[in-house]
């Protein structure tokens, strides 16, 4: 089983409001929500990590 961590609701919807893929928002997004993603995406791979 993978537990993924959870996605600031602010980012999440920021994301889902402008159609951004997780790339395009690490470029657009403000700067405390480029900060969540980017803790996002590091607990994601580690959480990947573990399974590949």
């Amino acid at each position: 089983m993978i537990d993924f961590p959870d996605l600031a609701d602010r980012v999440a919807d920021a994301m889902t409001n402008e159609r951004l893929a997780i790339a395009e928002a690490s470029a657009s997004l403000s700067f405390g929500e480029r900060i969540e993603l980017k803790r996002w995406r590091s607990e994601a791979a580690d959480a990947l990590s573990a399974v590949l």
